[in-house]
């Protein structure tokens, strides 16, 4: 390339009418925000903690029994406190979980003895 070449490739072509609507409409094409979707969640998750009575129920035992659960079995889930209360809480999704362990180690002891 030699000089002339240069100069013109660097000079600004006039804008025209025709043109400038060109730019305009690509200048519109590209501000457009592009918002994805958020794709909602399969399942909502809900956590829900509950007290030492409401275990008890839930696992058909006494009060006595859950505290003793809480003390002599390593597999039990450990409460947790929410304030400095004394009142102690577990999730039920723990609950649920080890309730289903028992249940499933209880069904291969009994397939065993078959």
């Amino acid at each position: 390339m030699d000089v002339d070449e240069i100069t013109a490739s660097k000079r600004k072509p006039r804008a025209n009418k025709a043109s400038l609507v060109e730019v305009d409409e690509a200048r519109a094409v590209i501000s457009e925000p592009v918002i994805a979707p958020v794709p909602a969640p399969a399942q909502p998750m809900t956590v829900r903690a509950i007290d030492m009575q409401v275990v008890a129920a839930a696992l058909g035992v006494s009060v006595p029994t859950v505290k003793r659960l809480v003390r002599i079995d390593p597999t039990f889930p450990k409460p947790f406190t929410l304030s400095r209360s004394a009142a102690r809480y577990w999730l039920v999704s723990e609950i649920e979980a080890w309730l289903l362990k028992q249940a499933a180690n209880a069904r291969a002891k009994s397939a065993e003895r078959k």
